[in-house]
């Protein structure tokens, strides 16, 4: 008897499971318009990174840093943002983003920041840590 039970149970769960919603958010790059790091006097104080980004319309909102360690003391540095999967409709206006963020557990040393928009290599910046 208890074994119809859960197996009547794992059917409504079947039933109803959630399916993908058409309006489910995807990540894009935004376009970094520009990037500073400052250098610090301790790695307890990370590398500190203030970057300026737009992303094509209204559709766009800021999501997050993405860091990748590339090499001992190099990183590639893109930001993103969520926006609607598909080919929804969007206001067309500018969305502009100036997140901060910091690098812990940066290497002593001269530190290498890549700053990408997609594939494309925006600027390099080095940052020494004292």
């Amino acid at each position: 008897m208890r074994l119809v039970f859960y197996a009547a149970v794992i059917s409504l769960f079947s039933f109803f499971r959630c399916e993908k919603d058409e309006n489910e958010n995807c990540l894009a790059d935004m376009v970094i318009t520009k990037a500073t790091a400052v250098n610090t006097s301790g790695i307890q104080y990370g590398i500190i990174l203030t970057v300026e980004a737009y992303g094509a319309n209204l559709c766009y909102t800021y999501s997050h840093y993405d860091v990748r360690k590339t090499g001992e003391r190099e990183y590639a540095i893109r930001i993103k943002a969520t926006v609607p999967c598909g080919s929804p409709v969007c206001a067309q206006a500018l969305v502009y983003a100036n997140p901060s963020y910091r690098i812990d557990n940066a290497a002593i040393g001269v530190n290498t920041l890549n700053f990408y928009n997609g594939n494309d290599l925006f600027t390099s910046a080095t940052v020494t840590v004292y």
